[in-house]
């Protein structure tokens, strides 16, 4: 919900680089894209904004080298898509469809420090437990 009152508008963001990943594009290449989790995602008022947020390592992102437990600031964009559907042309159903919310036009990428490792562990639990349900939302 936090995400949604925010679309369409550029704010600075936080979070914690907690894991690298990939996916399939919506379209064209056959080659997977590089996302990135980030955990604690937050506004520069410092407000929880979303617990979990997967984003597309694009340039700006690789440009600072993230790795695991940096906290990492950002700008960019709140858009909405349909989530589950894999064509943005054709928006054909793969079984589940709901309309969910990303970042994008992200810049002025920084690394604002790191997460102790305790701390850290905890985070990456909180990931394995929701894929060992099936519950990736």
């Amino acid at each position: 919900q936090e995400l949604k009152d925010l679309c369409g508008e550029k704010h600075t963001f936080t979070g914690v680089v907690t894991r690298i990943g990939s996916r399939r594009p919506y379209y064209g290449s056959r080659k997977n894209l590089s996302t990135m989790l980030l955990r604690d995602v937050r506004n520069s008022k410092g407000e929880l904004v979303s617990d979990h947020l997967w984003l597309d390592l694009v340039p700006p992102f690789v440009a600072v080298h993230p790795s695991y437990g940096e906290i990492i600031q950002f700008e960019g964009v709140v858009e909405s898509y349909i989530r589950g559907c894999s064509s943005r042309n054709r928006h054909y159903n793969t079984g589940k469809m709901s309309l969910d919310f990303t970042i994008k036009n992200i810049d002025k990428v920084s690394i604002v420090g790191k997460v102790e490792e305790s701390k850290l562990e905890e985070m990456l639990k909180w990931y394995d437990e929701k894929e060992d349900n099936g519950t990736d939302s």
